[in-house]
């Protein structure tokens, strides 16, 4: 069931779905390259970058340098092998993902948290996280390339920067990336909720 009240939902949804975000491959290696931007764990303690291993299982420790910063050059080993990443809570590097911070602000009323999946696909590492639910509402922007995903029962194919929507504690994850791909995963939870 549906938490984030109907109305704003509505609201959220449709400005997702009518907004392009134009961020490429290049750029998001260009926000890579800011050194300090990228710790271990980030100011709200969650990792600001993971690698899905072919556990379907997230990792960290590897990627990063002796002084706990992200390492390019190891994160584009595993990028050119074929390896998935996760980039914690970026709605601040692009004038675009501010745009969509400030809409939740002002529509949703409280945190959103904004993570990028991002991978040159291919098909020869697992393409994301097992199956899994989360306790609170998503919205998933495909910026670039394709995915197939699996929602509950039923598989979508995400495209064209579409826009899906996964309600708490549905079973949800990627089985299929044949190409580059970037999609932008919004959170939807407010203080009180857990973000496991």
């Amino acid at each position: 069931m549906r938490i984030l009240y109907g109305p704003a939902y509505d609201r959220f949804h449709k400005y997702l779905s009518n907004l392009k975000i134009n961020i490429d491959e290049e750029t998001v290696f260009n926000f890579l390259k800011i050194y300090r931007r990228w710790p271990l764990m980030s100011h709200t303690n969650q990792p600001s970058i993971e690698m899905i291993n072919n556990m379907g299982n997230k990792e960290k420790r590897q990627l990063m340098d002796y002084r706990g910063y992200l390492s390019f050059d190891a994160f584009k080993k595993y990028y050119d092998l074929g390896y998935a990443f996760i980039l914690g809570d970026i709605l601040d590097l692009h004038p675009e993902l501010r745009e969509i911070d400030e809409f939740a602000k002002q529509n949703v009323g409280t945190r959103i948290a904004g993570n990028f999946y991002f991978t040159k696909g291919g098909g020869a590492q697992a393409p994301s996280l097992k199956l899994h639910t989360d306790a609170y509402d998503i919205l998933v922007k495909n910026i670039y390339g394709k995915s197939y995903w699996q929602i509950g029962k039923e598989k979508v194919l995400s495209d064209n920067q579409q826009v899906h929507y996964i309600e708490p504690e549905i079973p949800h994850g990627v089985y299929q990336i044949p190409e580059k791909r970037l999609s932008l995963v919004l959170g939807c939870y407010g203080e009180e909720q857990s973000t496991r």
